[in-house]
């Protein structure tokens, strides 16, 4: 969605065509759009009920988890 706050919801019968009618209108936008930043949620030490959201550049998010990962391992 183009808005923020508002997601996709599709509903029908097993076996329509749902998921590749939404893979085929995602792949059709991604050759559009720019490709969007990664995200990762962690603790929020204050308030454990709202995560905070780190922005990481696009394809960062996989590299910040195994970094993380071996921090813990340390």
């Amino acid at each position: 969605m183009s808005s923020p706050g508002y997601n996709v919801f599709v509903m029908g019968e097993p076996g329509l065509g749902r998921l590749s009618m939404i893979n085929a209108r995602l792949a059709e936008l991604s050759k559009k759009l720019p490709t969007p930043s990664s995200f990762a949620y962690v603790d929020n030490f204050s308030n454990q009920r709202e995560p905070l959201a780190i922005q990481l550049p696009t394809g960062r998010g996989q590299q910040f988890c195994c970094d993380i990962e071996c921090l813990i391992d340390l």
